[in-house]
């Protein structure tokens, strides 16, 4: 019997339609967090799926999520109505459509947890505050609803056709910014998305472990042996210092700050520092703190971008090749296991892509012969690789003209320790090395009289001496006069009284006297500074220990060397005595050894060249820059002898002569007189260096010391360069007499002083500074930043305060109210404890500023100031919580944070200002258009759709454009009738892909350059 062909078709074609159909409706799987996931996409076949989650979507997902709860129900919440269901699941749903539009980039954001997406949810205040108002029972089922409402959610993203691309994606970005991955794509050398994650992450790791050590030594060998061997982790030993301008500026637009700024503040509003400071100011253990912040190993601060990558590069370990590293051989110094593991051109890239921080330590140590050349180096890799981040350290002497002109280089120097920091930093020490209680009342005591003590300020200036004075305090129980002092209390401590007051006179078997013992420890010290030795071989050590033994035996000395066999067993006890009882010589390795105390190895090396006549050889290398500590030793012992210092004298003859090297020289000098004690000559020697002519002299002159202070106060300051220099010099040598040289100025107007007046602020005791100085200074064309809660009070004295910038701890807008009504402009900037604004209703403020804080926008009221600016480089603003009254003129979302909806600022009318990362959509374009006061806009990290989308902005005066890739017709922008300024900065691979509009006002295009492989 036939079959008619429709049937046939029918049977043979029915089942196929069938399964395409079932396919086409059926849910698509994702990564199986929701046992049974809910369809969220359309039912329509062939339609596209969803790439963003809606109100409507999310609602229809709460209710249906509400309805499974049925077995639930009965088991855990038997007592629930039908209202408190339907509550619970219209609360949940509406919760998260706050968070809406719920996309994959958000999920991404959230490490797709949804633990973190009901944190979201969860933190908006209003949603909070829906929450607190819920009964036991509907608060409970609310929480179940969000929960799983979450885990559908981020399973269906996982299911979208994107989410492998995108995963591949997001897994190279967070090892860096985006253009990495355009680089990784487009160039064929580069290494594969995992070689370069893999390789990052065990370069981090190994970062982290090099960087993160610090030694702190004990006092006692017998008790802190481990101690003397141990490195301590760096983020619990040390505290970050300050950073001030070594220009210092007057611009009245640069907010002056109190103390100096934060390093990490610094960094990140300057890519290329110049960071100098003298010795023992920490400049290397704050690159550590630098590296470690930029390889996210510590929190690093808001507005530096993450994932960047750090490469260290001390000079001491480069001085002596025939050339500076290259790039290939940035990893030798501190990851030289991986360095031959890493990716092909991953190095290059980095420098590209600017995710690079180049850390180069110590230019100083750098011989001056070859600083030209180090300079050459640097300028080379500035201009090849101007992404990057770089940060150069050094001791203001060593640079020279040159490296001050270096292109786009901030200069900033490391502020002295203030007595509270100073205290700060010999807290964390008798916390890491631990001290018994009679011990730790010792220290109480001495950290009790730094805020009373000038000289103990000026002596505790830098970490270095910070520990060293808590080692002498500890166990002295007194105060000591002056560096030498500490360091021959130090040795004597160490090398004598602990032993004699134990009835040790012959030890490891060999009688050495104390000066037997100082004379071995010097002749090693200045053996090893001859030759720039910092470590030496176990083998080594005795050698020149049997050398030294052999000029006791020639000498008056007499140490009863009689045979070979003898020598060599009293040889091998000295040995063991310096190693095991001196205190100042420490196996590091196996069979390495050095001085545990660089201070205290310089004295010892300074002490033995004058007694072995070898002035020449020191007036020798300080000239060519070397050997500084030891020529400032060298100084400070010959005044104290009290027969001058023809040492100083020479320098400065010299310096008379050689204007190249003259700073160098009188820094010498400078610091030579301040550690020494007698200060009968040092009023002729400094005569010879004065006046001070400017602020740059002052860090320079005041290691001097309270014996410049008279010199100060009979000096002219009609010239103001001079005058600010004298502020500035008195401010850091501190103490009363200072103050007194200071208060000469305090109704001095001109810029340059009152800018001076106000840095100097934290050098002294903040109430009666503010009382006594700042009360009447004309600081009303100045920004005045403070950070700490301490300044709060006294600024009620400073009259003529009208721009105030608080940062850090602050958390309290009511303690403002004594000089809210003489402010004009407020900003708040990086305050993580900052929540509520409330308090400046009525404030009538012209402009308030509000910078990485997370503050509550709807307790800004419209009365609060005239204009409000607000940045955001981690979190978005909750817009539509903020008042359409208050008159928001700017917004910045930096591309660290999370991408702003942007139809969020219809209400906002008067925003002048915009820069928001990504590319808009044709919504927000529209809302954009809207805005009648838009004058500039900058969108960063764009994939631009269309140029023509901008030609709606008529108004907008300034455009900048970041972007990876770009149509080929750039016509549009020049239709835009009121545009005078456009920079566009090309992030992508390749050539630009449209040519140069031409518009009347300034143009700026950017690229980068051709990949070169490591």
């Amino acid at each position: 019997m036939a079959v008619p062909v429709e049937k046939a078709l029918g049977a043979a074609v029915g089942p196929i339609v069938r399964r395409l159909w079932q396919d086409m409706v059926k849910v698509p799987s994702g990564a199986g967090l929701a046992g049974e996931p809910m369809r969220l996409d359309p039912r329509v076949p062939f339609s596209q799926p969803r790439k963003e989650l809606g109100d409507a979507e999310i609602s229809r997902l709460a209710a249906k999520l509400a309805k499974r709860l049925g077995e639930l129900r009965r088991v855990e919440f038997p007592s629930a109505t039908d209202g408190d269901m339907t509550a619970a699941a219209d609360a949940a749903g509406k919760a998260l459509a706050r968070a809406a539009p719920i996309d994959i980039a958000l999920m991404f954001e959230l490490d797709l947890d949804p633990v973190r997406l009901v944190d979201r949810v969860a933190a908006v205040p209003f949603t909070a505050a829906r929450r607190d108002r819920m009964g036991e029972v509907e608060g409970r089922i609310y929480e179940v609803v969000l929960h799983q409402a979450a885990v559908h959610i981020v399973d269906f993203f996982t299911s979208r056709p994107e989410f492998l691309l995108r995963a591949q994606v997001e897994q190279l970005r967070r090892a860096g910014r985006q253009e990495d991955l355009l680089h990784a794509i487009a160039a064929a050398q580069v290494a594969p998305t995992a070689d370069y994650v893999r390789f990052e992450r065990e370069y981090r790791e190994a970062m982290a472990r090099s960087m993160n050590r610090i030694r702190t030594y004990g006092l006692r060998p017998e008790r802190f042996r481990g101690e003397l061997r141990k490195e301590h982790a760096l983020d619990t030993a040390y505290i970050p210092l300050r950073m001030s301008p070594a220009d210092r500026t007057t611009d009245p637009d640069t907010p002056v700050a109190v103390g100096g700024r934060p390093a990490g503040e610094v960094l990140s509003g300057c890519p290329r520092l110049i960071l100098t400071g003298s010795a023992g100011s920490g400049k290397t253990t704050a690159l550590q703190w630098l590296a470690l912040t930029a390889a996210d190993a510590l929190e690093h601060p808001a507005g530096l971008q993450p994932g960047l990558v750090p490469f260290f590069l001390p000079m001491r370990e480069f001085s002596k090749d025939a050339r500076f590293p290259r790039p290939e051989e940035f990893l030798d110094a501190v990851a030289p296991l991986l360095a031959g593991d890493k990716p092909p051109g991953w190095v290059h890239d980095c420098l590209r892509t600017g995710r690079a921080v180049v850390l180069v330590d110590g230019i100083d140590e750098v011989p001056r012969a070859r600083r030209g050349e180090a300079l050459e180096w640097v300028r080379q890799l500035v201009e090849q690789w101007d992404r990057a981040r770089y940060v150069i350290t050094s001791r203001p002497a060593a640079l020279e003209e040159a490296w001050q002109e270096l292109d786009g280089f901030a200069s900033y120097e490391i502020q002295p320790l203030s007595p509270a920091e100073a205290a700060t930093l010999i807290r964390r020490w008798q916390e890491t090395v631990g001290l018994d209680d009679w011990e730790a009342e010792s220290l109480d005591d001495f950290v009790g009289q730094l805020p009373y003590v000038s000289r103990l300020a000026m002596l505790l200036r830098n970490p270095a001496m910070c520990v060293l004075a808590a080692r002498v305090a500890t166990e002295r129980h007194r105060l000591f006069a002056g560096v030498l002092g500490l360091c021959e209390e130090s040795i004597q401590l160490l090398v004598e009284t602990r032993d004699v007051e134990r009835g040790l006179g012959s030890i490891e078997r060999v009688f050495v006297n104390y000066r037997q013992r100082v004379h071995i420890l010097g002749h090693l010290a200045w053996w090893m500074t001859r030759n720039n030795l910092y470590s030496v071989r176990l083998d080594e050590l005795t050698n020149k220990v049997r050398d030294i033994a052999a000029m006791f035996d020639a000498g008056p000395i007499d140490v009863g060397l009689s045979s070979e066999q003898v020598q060599a067993e009293r040889v091998q006890g000295i040995v063991q005595y310096l190693l095991v009882r001196s205190g100042l010589i420490t196996l590091t390795a196996p069979d390495e050894v050095s001085f545990t105390n660089d201070v205290l190895r310089h004295y010892l090396s300074a002490r033995s060249a004058l007694d072995s006549n070898d002035e020449p050889l020191l007036m020798k290398y300080a000239e060519e820059g070397a050997w500084n500590e030891v020529v400032v030793f060298a100084i400070a012992l010959q005044l104290e002898r009290g027969e001058g210092s023809s040492l100083a004298e020479a320098l400065i003859e010299r310096a008379g002569s050689h204007p190249r090297v003259a700073r160098d020289l009188y820094q010498l000098v400078c610091a030579g007189i301040a550690e020494a004690a007698t200060q009968q000559d040092a009023h002729r020697i400094l005569r010879l260096m004065l006046p001070v002519q400017g602020v740059e002299q002052a860090g320079d002159l005041a290691v001097c010391g309270p014996a410049l202070l008279p010199l100060l106060a009979e000096q002219d300051a009609s010239d103001e360069n001079a005058a600010a220099g004298i502020v500035r010099t008195a401010t850091l040598i501190g103490g009363d007499a200072a103050l007194d040289v200071i208060e000469r100025f305090r109704d001095d107007s001109r810029p340059a002083v009152v800018t001076e007046l106000v840095r100097g602020w934290n050098r002294f005791d903040p109430e009666p500074y503010a009382r006594q100085i700042l009360a009447g200074a004309s600081v009303g064309n100045l920004t005045v930043s403070i950070d700490d809660n301490a300044y709060l009070g006294p600024l009620s004295h400073l009259r003529r305060l009208r721009q105030l910038r608080c940062t850090g701890s602050f958390d309290d807008v009511a303690a403002l109210s004594t000089v809210l009504g003489r402010l004009g402009e407020l900003t708040f900037e990086r305050c993580p404890g900052l929540h509520d604004l409330s308090a400046l209703r009525a404030a009538g403020l012209h402009r308030l500023a509000v910078r990485d804080c997370p503050v509550d926008l709807s307790t800004i009221d419209p009365s609060a100031a005239a204009e409000l600016s607000l940045s955001y480089s981690v979190s978005t603003p909750e817009l539509d919580t903020l008042d359409p009254a208050v008159a928001l003129t700017d917004l910045v979302v930096r591309p660290t944070a999370a991408r702003l909806d942007l139809t969020a600022l219809k209400p906002h009318q008067r925003l002048r200002r915009l820069s928001a990362p990504g590319w808009p959509s044709s919504a927000e374009f529209a809302v954009l258009a809207g805005l009648p006061d838009l004058r500039e806009l900058h969108l960063t990290a764009a994939v631009i759709d269309d140029f023509g989308q901008l030609e709606g902005l008529a108004a907008l005066e300034e455009l900048h454009i970041s972007f990876y890739t770009a149509p080929a017709d750039a016509t549009p922008l020049e239709r835009l009738p009121a545009l005078s300024r456009l920079r566009l900065e090309h992030l992508g691979f390749g050539p630009l892909p449209f040519r140069s509009p031409s518009i009347s006002g300034d143009v700026e295009i950017s690229q980068p350059g051709p990949a070169r492989p490591d």
